[in-house]
C-alpha cells in the first residue's frame, strides 16, 4: 500500500503519541498534514489549545525526489528558529518510522489564502495588523539568517485569536554572516549594506518570484520581502500584482514591472509596494539589513505600530469577520471522535542521532544526511 494513502486510523494506531486524528487539512508532493486533538498534556500550550497539525512525510518520496537536504533545513528551522517567535509555527516533536517522518506542530489556524476565497480582498486596517506581524515573523528569520523563499498567502496562519503564524520551511536557506561590514541605519537614504550573504537558486512559487530568481542573478534576504510587497498587493486587492495564464507570462510582467493600482488603495501603501517591488534590488525598502525597521517605520504601518503595544490581542476585535465565520474552523465546532488513538511505531529517536540538527531543547547534533541511504534514519526533536 502507498504510504501517502494509508488511513489516519492506522496511522495514528497504538502507542506513542495520543491523538485524535480530525482530517486532512494539506496535501503536498512529499507529504500530508492531518489535524488532530492531543490527548497528552505536553502539547497542550499556554492558551489551552490542544490542537495539533501533524506533517506525515514518506522517506521515499523525499530520497527520489531529491528532497533531504530541504527536510533538514525545514526541521532545523523550526528547531533553532522557531521556538523563539510567536509569529512562526513551531514544532512540538518529531518522531520516525521506517518509512515515514512525523512533525508534530502546533495549530496555526486556516491559511490566509483560505480568507481571501472568502472574502475577496481585506480593508487597509486588516491588511496593516496582519502586515506587521508577517514583518515581524520575517524579521525573526533574518535575525538568524533564514531566507524563507516561500512567503505566500498559503503558508501564513491565522489562529481564531488573530494571531499570525508563518509555516512550511522547505524552501528556506541559511545565510552565511557577512564580516567586516559597517553596520546600516535604519533609515531609508543612507547607505544599506547586506549583513547576510546571497544565493542563486531560483524557487519557490513563480508570481513571488523576484526579478533576480528570474534572471539567474544572485539574491539575499530581499527576496522574502519582495514577496511581502506582493502578498501585501494581494491582500488589499484580491489578486498578486503580477498574474498571468503561463509561468513565461509571469516572468515577463515581473520585470516589466508595471503595477496597476485600483483607485481605492491608499497612497500610502501604494508608496510602500511600489518600494517594495522596485526594479533596482538596492533601492528596494526590503534591502539592506534595516529592512524590517523601515517597514515597521513606513507611514502605511507607523500608526498602527505607535497605537497597537498589544496588538494581537486587539487584532481579534479589528479583523474578527475575516476568519471563522464558519464554525467547522473553531476549535471548540470541530467534533473529536469517541476515544484516542494512539500512533502506531513512531519510536521517538535520542537527540545523538543527529548531526547539524539541534533538537528544540538546543541538545542534538546529527544530520539527516544518512537518510539518503538508509531508510532508519534518526530524527528527533524532543
Amino acid at each position: 500500500m502507498n504510504i501517502m494513502e494509508e488511513s489516519n486510523e492506522k496511522l495514528f494506531s497504538e502507542q506513542g503519541l495520543n491523538l485524535v486524528p480530525l482530517s486532512v487539512i494539506g496535501r503536498g508532493t512529499f507529504s500530508r498534514v492531518i489535524l488532530a486533538r492531543s490527548t497528552d498534556a505536553k502539547y497542550v500550550d499556554d492558551d489551552d489549545d490542544d490542537l495539533v497539525a501533524v506533517k506525515v512525510m514518506a522517506k521515499n518520496r523525499l530520497r527520489r525526489r531529491s528532497q533531504v537536504e530541504r527536510t533538514e533545513t525545514e526541521l532545523r528551522v523550526l528547531s533553532e528558529v522557531a521556538s523563539t517567535s510567536s509569529y512562526i509555527v513551531h514544532c512540538k516533536q518529531a518522531y520516525q518510522t521506517d518509512d515515514l517522518l512525523l512533525c508534530v506542530l502546533e495549530y496555526g489556524g486556516r491559511d490566509l489564502r483560505s480568507h481571501l476565497r472568502q472574502w475577496g480582498r481585506l480593508s487597509s486596517i486588516k491588511v496593516q495588523s496582519l502586515g506587521i506581524q508577517i514583518i515581524k515573523g520575517i524579521q525573526h528569520l533574518h535575525s538568524h539568517g533564514v531566507l524563507y523563499r516561500d512567503l505566500k498567502p498559503e503558508n501564513v496562519l491565522i489562529s481564531h485569536r488573530g494571531q499570525v503564524k508563518l509555516a512550511d520551511f522547505g524552501l528556506s536557506k541559511f545565510l552565511s554572516l557577512k564580516t567586516g561590514l559597517l553596520s546600516c541605519m535604519p533609515i531609508l537614504g543612507t547607505t544599506q549594506r547586506e549583513k547576510w550573504g546571497t544565493t542563486r537558486t531560483a524557487c519557490g512559487t513563480p508570481v513571488y518570484q523576484c526579478p533576480e530568481m528570474i534572471r539567474s542573478q544572485r539574491y539575499g534576504l530581499d527576496a522574502d520581502w519582495w514577496a511581502f510587497g506582493n502578498v501585501i498587493f494581494e491582500l488589499l486587492t484580491g489578486q498578486a500584482p503580477f498574474l498571468a495564464a503561463t509561468i513565461p507570462e509571469v516572468h515577463e510582467l515581473i520585470l516589466k514591472n508595471e503595477i496597476s493600482f485600483p483607485d481605492y488603495v491608499s497612497k500610502d501603501a501604494r508608496s510602500m509596494i511600489v518600494g517594495l517591488l522596485h526594479p533596482l534590488r538596492s533601492l528596494r525598502l526590503g534591502y539592506g539589513s534595516a529592512a524590517a525597521l523601515r517597514l515597521l517605520n513606513h507611514p502605511f504601518l507607523k500608526s498602527v505600530v505607535e497605537s497597537r503595544d498589544g496588538f494581537e490581542e486587539d487584532l481579534k476585535a479589528v479583523i474578527d469577520d475575516v476568519y471563522c465565520t464558519d464554525d467547522s474552523y473553531r476549535p471548540e465546532f470541530i467534533k473529536s471522535s469517541d476515544s484516542p488513538i494512539h500512533v502506531r511505531g513512531f519510536r521517538e529517536v535520542p537527540n545523538e542521532a543527529f548531526a547539524r540538527f539541534v533538537s528544540i531543547e538546543g541538545h542534538s547534533e546529527r544530520s539527516l544526511s544518512r537518510l539518503s541511504s538508509h531508510s532508519s534514519c534518526s530524527l528527533a526533536v524532543v
